[in-house]
């Protein structure tokens, strides 16, 4: 009797499972004969009554291209015995839904373990499937817009790159050579040396400005744009020139800053170099004196960076370069770069630096600097721009 009750209460659950399930449940004999179908599958092919497949195939169901897929995977099953698991199709049923689904089919046994032919199971996997193509072109979307980002990047940066000089102009007894190592594509680090009339004199002009990437590229381009308009009339100025910058940045660059350095070079008749020198919240550059290989900062008057609160006048500094000198100017990302350890390069190490080596020519004196900071920083990523621009006398 137990065991009756528990055959009795088995088929109770499978028939239940059978015919409530959401899934399609159908059994088919070895020549894909549909035996029997459950509710669910019923409905989806519209059938009033369940009955109305036995004998029947998907080839009554479906196209026959479909239909032949369905029965060669079936045919594997017979002939391996081994499952099919998981197999995701796009169906069309014959009202033309097209609803995917995922598949798995199974050897039908008899009770001897004979395959007498295939049951199967079909989940409606339509919403996931949808939702994943959505993701995809979504994806798809994201990627091309990191593809024209990148490319419009690049074309930024070349533009960004095509504002630094090709060539420096200077007096003939004076050597400019410089280095820039932005961080980014995008840096927001510029200079430019600007003509005189005069063979003997030229204006220099070197920034930092706010931030990276694209706001500071356009920045760049519209600093670049306004020293200039201004270098037109106030070459040998570097206290108006700045102070015209700095009303031009607040009233057509409003909340951004740039602290920046303007100094107008000049070979006197005796043949000496005179630098005259505005500083706007930027680093002091340092002077290297040939004679006893001492370095010091150039104490410049500090006034506040470009951009930030008007300035009534920028003052002026004088420096006198003898046979030999250096004069090294630099943006914050040569002293604050750091190591592993948070530790910043600083200017003292810098001095040192200058100090040793500032007999050495310009470009061998730089490539010093770019070392000594790699191995400072042992190779950490760069976080800020690097700007160093070296001024010698011959």
């Amino acid at each position: 009797m137990a065991k009756k009750s528990t055959e009795k209460t088995s088929s109770m659950i499978l028939r239940n499972l059978f015919e409530h399930s959401k899934d399609l449940i159908y059994f088919k004999d070895k020549a894909g004969h549909f035996i029997s179908i459950n509710n669910a599958m019923a409905k989806t092919h519209r059938l009033e009554n369940v009955a109305d497949v036995l004998g029947k195939t998907d080839f009554d169901f479906y196209s026959k291209e479909q239909a032949e897929s369905f029965l060669a995977d079936e045919q594997d099953v017979l002939a391996t015995g081994e499952p099919l698991i998981a197999k995701q199709e796009l169906e069309v049923l014959q009202n033309g839904e097209s609803v995917w689904f995922s598949t798995s089919k199974f050897p039908l046994l008899d009770d001897s373990g004979t395959i007498i032919g295939t049951f199967g199971i079909s989940r409606d996997i339509t919403a996931s499937m949808v939702q994943l193509e959505e993701l995809k072109e979504r994806q798809n979307a994201l990627q091309e817009y990191h593809r024209q980002t990148e490319f419009e990047l690049e074309q930024a940066s070349r533009i960004h790159r095509a504002l630094l000089p090709k060539s420096l102009h200077a007096p003939k007894d004076l050597n400019i050579d410089y280095d820039y190592r932005p961080a980014f594509n995008l840096g927001g680090d510029f200079f430019s040396t600007y003509d005189s009339p005069y063979s003997d004199s030229c204006g220099l002009f070197l920034c930092d400005i706010m931030g990276h990437g694209v706001s500071a590229a356009l920045f760049t381009a519209l600093i670049s744009s306004l020293v200039e308009t201004r270098g037109k009339e106030f070459l040998d100025r570097p206290e108006i020139m700045l102070n015209g910058i700095n009303n031009d940045m607040l009233s057509q660059m409003p909340g951004s800053y740039a602290t920046g350095i303007y100094t107008y070079i000049r070979e006197e008749v005796n043949g000496c170099i005179t630098l005259s020198i505005a500083n706007a919240g930027h680093p002091c550059p340092l002077h290297y004196r040939a004679h006893d290989r001492s370095v010091s900062r150039v104490a410049t008057h500090k006034a506040p960076a470009l951009g930030i609160i008007p300035v009534n006048a920028y003052e002026m500094d004088f420096i006198q370069l003898d046979p030999g000198d250096k004069v090294f100017y630099y943006t914050d990302g040569i002293t604050e770069a750091l190591n592993s350890a948070d530790d910043e390069f600083s200017r003292a190490r810098l001095l040192e630096l200058i100090s040793e080596h500032g007999h050495l020519p310009n470009k061998t004196l730089i490539e010093k600097v770019n070392t000594r900071i790699t191995n400072f920083t042992e190779n950490a990523p760069q976080v800020d721009d690097r700007m160093m621009i070296l001024i010698s006398t011959s």
